[in-house]
């Protein structure tokens, strides 16, 4: 697949295969795919960021189940969409 300007990130790793998959047939091209399942090294307040700062994203699309750290959260959407 050829590489894009979207940087997804996804709890499930089936949700991630599936819209990394969809999304490709209809013309989206991603930077980065990351499934990072339970969240015990990193979570989604840490991709978030890094997707921020990475210069091959310009934009972040998210599949999260639920977040624990929800004031980080609110922090790391303000830095990820100023």
């Amino acid at each position: 697949m050829e590489p894009g300007p979207v940087g997804f990130l996804c709890q499930s790793g089936g949700n991630v295969t599936g819209g990394a998959r969809h999304g490709g047939s209809r013309g989206l091209r991603f930077s980065k795919i990351v499934s990072y399942g339970n969240g015990c090294d990193i979570d989604e307040c840490d991709l978030l960021d890094y997707f921020a700062s990475d210069s091959e994203t310009k934009a972040i699309a998210a599949c999260i189940e639920g977040t624990r750290p929800g004031v980080r959260l609110a922090g790391v959407l303000g830095r990820a969409c100023p």
